[in-house]
């Protein structure tokens, strides 16, 4: 997918505190309000449950996957800004900002 993509990664240590919560909110709206982006994509391990968790309470959704070379599946996924239909309501607001 082309565009622009969220990336993060925590330390085992850091799961389950919230952070990556607060990060990627903060990326995604960061990025449709001062950016201006209209769509933003994430790539993410199939067998990666709570970073998938994360990604649809933010209003990501699944578009494709890609089978790897090592027989692991990356899901690909984006969110639209303004996406009302997803209840997105807040990065309609992050871009009139």
């Amino acid at each position: 997918m082309g565009g622009h993509e969220i990336v993060y990664a925590l330390a085992p240590h850091a799961w389950g505190r919230g952070l990556g919560t607060e990060l990627a909110e903060a990326v995604v709206g960061h990025g449709f309000g001062a950016l201006g982006l209209s769509e933003v994509h994430a790539t993410v391990m199939a067998a990666n449950d709570a970073s998938l968790a994360l990604l649809a309470r933010l209003g990501f959704v699944h578009r494709r996957d890609i089978e790897e070379d090592d027989g692991s599946t990356t899901r690909c996924l984006s969110v639209v800004r303004g996406d009302r239909a997803r209840g997105r309501e807040r990065w309609a607001a992050e871009g009139a900002r």
